[in-house]
């Protein structure tokens, strides 16, 4: 029995069928999903959040907390840098200092100011 050449298989139709679920999947994710609140506070929001939550965590355990040092705020220095993207290098020889450098350079445009850092100089707990 001959085949019309224009007729769709069954394999062909699960792929396509496949994709198209998982583009709209994709597209509605928060709507189906939902988005909590977390999901859109800023990047200093987020850094104020954990400060706030760090502070109070110290102080229900007792323990003394680090105490806050702009000048080891990576996120502080970002925003004052106005740098949207970060470069973290780790180097004992200065090779990956240079290269996160030379990257930084390359990849620079109005859309993408980056900026390099050394990851022993800065605190993490505002990455929360």
């Amino acid at each position: 029995m001959a085949v019309p050449a224009n007729s769709i298989e069954w394999g062909d139709m699960v792929i396509v069928s496949t994709v198209v679920i998982g583009a709209a999947t994709f597209l509605l994710r928060r709507y189906l999903f939902g988005g909590g609140a977390a999901s859109e506070l800023t990047i200093a929001q987020k850094a104020d959040l954990a400060r706030t939550q760090a502070a109070a965590a110290s102080a229900a355990s007792g323990s003394v907390a680090k105490e806050y040092d702009p000048e080891r705020d990576f996120v502080l220095k970002m925003r004052n840098a106005a740098k949207n993207v970060v470069i973290l290098y780790g180097s004992q020889t200065g090779t990956a200092e240079d290269f996160a450098t030379r990257l930084a350079k390359d990849i620079q445009s109005p859309a993408v100011r980056p900026l390099a850092l050394d990851p022993e100089l800065f605190d993490w707990q505002c990455l929360a």
